[in-house]
C-alpha cells in the first residue's frame, strides 16, 4: 500500500468518517493543521531569535528578508479556513513556511505579504491538505485535540507602517523580476511595462516611470532588448 505524508482535505474528511467544513472548522478552531500547496518560489522574510511567550502561547521574534525560495507545502493560517468556509480561496499570504519543527521551535518562514498581496494566484480546496500522521492520530484517538495545537503559528510581521505604494512596488519587483535571468536579457522586462502595470494601480505617469526604474535590478540588461 502506497502512503504519502499528505493527503487532500476531501481525502482527510473521508478517512475520519467527517466532512471537508467539520475540518476547516477544525482548523479556524486551531484543533486541525492544514496546508497549502504552493509549489512555487516565493518572496520569504525568517523568523530569528524565536521565544514562546507563556502568556499568549504565541511565538515571538524578529523578521529579516530571507530572499526567493521554493515552496511546496506551506502550514494554513486561520484567514485560509475562514476564507474556504465563506466559499472564497485561499490566498498566498494566508500561508507559512516552516523547517525543522523540533522542541527549539524550529524555523519559521513567512512568505513576505508586502510581496503577494496583489498576486493573482488562488488556492481553491484541491490544494488544501492534512499531514497523514494528524489524520492517522486523530483516528486513533477518536477525536480532535480539545485545546490549540502548539506551538500557535506566529503572527507575520506589522507592515502597517508602510505606504500602499511601497506594497505596491515590492510586488511589481517580484512579478517582474524574480524570475528574470540575469544573464539572459530577453528575460528582462522593459520599464514601459513595469510603468503600465503601475499607472494601473495607481501610480501617475511619473511616478510609474520613476519607480519602474527604481525596482531595475543593477544587473538588468539596458538598451534594446536583444531579439530571443
Amino acid at each position: 500500500m502506497i502512503e504519502t505524508t499528505y493527503v487532500r482535505i476531501e481525502k482527510a474528511a473521508e478517512m475520519l468518517d467527517t466532512d471537508t467544513d467539520t475540518l476547516l472548522l477544525a482548523a479556524l478552531e486551531r484543533r486541525f493543521r492544514l496546508f497549502g500547496l504552493i509549489n512555487r518560489h516565493l518572496p520569504l522574510l525568517t523568523m530569528t531569535r524565536p521565544t514562546l511567550c507563556k502568556k499568549t502561547n504565541r511565538l515571538q521574534a524578529d523578521w529579516v528578508d530571507a530572499g526567493t525560495k521554493p515552496v511546496l507545502f506551506a502550514y494554513a493560517k486561520d484567514e485560509c479556513a475562514a476564507r474556504l468556509l465563506a466559499g472564497e480561496p485561499a490566498k498566498l499570504c494566508d500561508f507559512f513556511m516552516l523547517t525543522n519543527m523540533k522542541e527549539d521551535l524550529g524555523v519559521f518562514h513567512c512568505i513576505d505579504p508586502l510581496a503577494v498581496l496583489d498576486d493573482d494566484d488562488s488556492l481553491d480546496l484541491r490544494r488544501i491538505f492534512a499531514s497523514r500522521q494528524q489524520v492517522e492520530s486523530i483516528r486513533k484517538r477518536d477525536s480532535l485535540p480539545e485545546k490549540e495545537l502548539e506551538p500557535v503559528l506566529p503572527n507575520p510581521p506589522d507592515r502597517t507602517y508602510q505606504s500602499p505604494q511601497l506594497a505596491t512596488l515590492n510586488q511589481a519587483a517580484f512579478r517582474f523580476w524574480s524570475k528574470a535571468d540575469q544573464h539572459d536579457p530577453t528575460t528582462h522586462p522593459g520599464n514601459s511595462d513595469v510603468s503600465a502595470w503601475l499607472i494601473d494601480r495607481g501610480f501617475s505617469q511619473s511616478q510609474a516611470s520613476k519607480a519602474a526604474s527604481i525596482i531595475r535590478p543593477q544587473w538588468a540588461h539596458v538598451g534594446r532588448k536583444p531579439d530571443a
